[in-house]
């Protein structure tokens, strides 16, 4: 493959991947976070595998693309039992399932969705050897692209997440009191 082709390709991934994180950060239902979660995640492991002729780059990147593949169906059970509690796919829908439901599925839907989001972003592996074997495959400067944007991506869909799902005003409780310390219980 010529330099020209690859560097074409490198800049259409990459635009795919930012796309997918775009949307991702800005989505507000749960269908719309696995389509851009899938979109970012497919261009990141074209962009694993692009040099074809590295023994090592196809396997990292079919490894890559297989426990991908584990993660998003956790995410799909996790979505799959939210919306089946819910009836709603949007956040709206889960604040009113974390205020009106009971805590023991409100804390197993929450806990399945949370680890499911830190597998898919590589904070928690059941095999941290095989991360470095992606990422030795891959030019360095990709290798950090593939590395930060995701993670950051999924950090802010975590973030805007537990907005909505968490009661918000609960480190505010306390501002009409005077003592300190019942306002850093709260906090």
């Amino acid at each position: 493959m010529s330099e020209q082709y690859r560097i074409i390709e490198y800049s259409l991934i990459i635009l795919f991947v930012l796309i997918g994180g775009v949307f991702l950060m800005s989505s507000s239902d749960l269908i719309s976070i696995f389509l851009s979660l899938e979109l970012q995640s497919y261009a990141l492991y074209i962009l694993c595998v692009i040099y074809r002729d590295s023994e090592r780059a196809t396997s990292g990147g079919l490894t890559y693309f297989l426990l991908g593949g584990l993660s998003s169906c956790f995410i799909l059970l996790a979505f799959g039992l939210l919306y089946g509690n819910s009836g709603n796919t949007g956040y709206d829908g889960l604040y009113t399932i974390t205020n009106i439901s009971s805590v023991k599925d409100n804390v197993v839907n929450s806990l399945e969705s949370l680890l499911a989001s830190l597998y898919q972003s590589y904070y928690l592996n059941f095999s941290l050897t095989i991360i470095p074997d992606v990422y030795d495959a891959i030019p360095t400067i990709v290798t950090t692209f593939v590395a930060v944007f995701a993670k950051i991506s999924i950090l802010v869909l975590l973030l805007e997440l537990v907005h909505f799902t968490t009661n918000y005003f609960s480190p505010y409780a306390d501002l009409v009191n005077n003592q300190e310390n019942s306002f850093f219980n709260f906090s």
